[in-house]
């Protein structure tokens, strides 16, 4: 039995975290692998992890990415805060060598690019290396390594590289000089979100849900404006439910735009829920509206929830949502268009009944955890095999 230590880069019930757990769970109950888990301290992911039964170690550890900025201030804070996190960092390394070594692990597998604490102790320890790449960074979250070249040189060190997507796979294997780079759709719970039965526009009153942290990489406000644009043209009779974590300032200018616009009869916001579930079961249509998502965990659980799922045209959305089978896509950044794709559903609400039920079917078949677990273990394979 191969012993796997996944490194988890953050500590809340983020999708690459849920991907992280439900990937350990599956491979120990296959037998054939001994997963354990180290995340940067305690968090909300705690609970979740025991409740898979799966062992775990917190060591607090730091991100080498940082939030891009050209003020020249904020750049100076970022580099003293960043050169002291280094040194914590070294710390932490030595931390998780000790656990490496009384764990005996075989394999390190880092669960995404925001840690390096993981490989630095996996190549002191010559131990074979995964890293899991699931961000964009600069497209989407508006971030980027502090040392871009340092950081690439040492992901070009690990044994394989998984991306989760074609956009993503396309970026990175231009940047990183590795010939062992696979692309690996996520995998999802599919029994956990799968609603065979739903039925959606049952009523006149249309249900609408955005789910995903509030920034402006994310496409909340284009939504806002495209149901600005909705009502005058006298289309009213829709309510919006706007989920994900907020800094009191994102949240103060959403709920701002949500009054200049004239939306606070349509629109909620009720911040970060656990049970994102519920909102896509009670919902018509739901939106991703990202800039430039690798993935799009939430658009494949609304897609098995029934829902109609309406994405922008760019990155994973776009390789996600098959437009008018299995989905609408819109002009990204072009609330006008968006705006049309509303109405066309609204309008034809037969078509968009069916392409729900296509989307449905689809994701189940081809996005679930059994899925994305067999393609992981045949590259776990491969790596052993050497």
């Amino acid at each position: 039995m191969k012993k796997i230590a996944f490194i988890g880069t953050d500590n809340k019930l983020s999708g690459a975290t849920l991907s992280m757990i439900a990937l350990a769970k599956s491979l120990k109950d296959t037998k054939k692998y001994d997963p354990i888990i180290i995340i940067p301290g305690e968090g909300d992911i705690v609970k979740n992890i025991k409740e898979n039964n799966l062992k775990y170690y917190c060591v607090n550890s730091y991100s080498w990415v940082v939030k891009r900025s050209n003020n020249i201030k904020e750049k100076i804070v970022t580099g003293i805060k960043f050169y002291i996190k280094s040194f914590l960092n070294i710390l932490a390394i030595k931390k998780i060598e000790k656990i490496l070594k009384e764990e005996k692990v075989d394999l390190i597998h880092i669960n995404s690019i925001y840690s390096y604490v993981g490989a630095k102790a996996a190549l002191k320890n010559n131990i074979k290396i995964i890293w899991h790449i699931r961000e964009f960074l600069e497209e989407d979250q508006n971030a980027e390594f502090y040392h871009k070249e340092k950081a690439l040189k040492l992901i070009e060190k690990s044994t394989a590289i998984i991306t989760i997507s074609k956009s993503v796979y396309e970026k990175y294997s231009k940047l990183i000089k590795n010939d062992n780079i696979y692309m690996i759709y996520n995998g999802i719970d599919v029994l956990k979100f799968y609603n065979k039965d739903k039925e959606i526009f049952k009523d006149d009153n249309i249900k609408l849900v955005l789910a995903g942290t509030i920034q402006e990489g994310k496409g909340q406000k284009e939504l806002l404006y495209a149901l600005n644009l909705l009502k005058k043209e006298n289309i009213n009779n829709f309510h919006l439910t706007l989920l994900g974590y907020s800094t009191p300032q994102n949240e103060k200018e959403l709920n701002e735009l949500i009054e200049k616009l004239e939306l606070k009869e349509n629109v909620k916001y009720i911040g970060f829920s656990k049970n994102v579930k519920q909102f896509f079961d009670e919902a018509d249509i739901s939106f991703t509206c990202s800039k430039s998502e690798a993935f799009g965990r939430i658009t494949i659980e609304a897609m098995l929830s029934g829902c109609l799922v309406i994405g922008s045209d760019t990155a994973g959305t776009a390789e996600l949502i098959n437009n008018m089978n299995t989905g609408l896509l819109y002009k990204s950044g072009d609330s006008e268009d968006l705006k049309e794709k509303i109405k066309f559903a609204i309008n034809n609400k037969d078509i968009v009944k069916d392409m729900a039920k296509k989307g449905r079917e689809f994701s189940k078949e081809n996005y679930s955890s059994e899925k994305n677990m067999s393609n992981i273990r045949i590259v776990y394979d491969k790596i052993f095999a050497q």
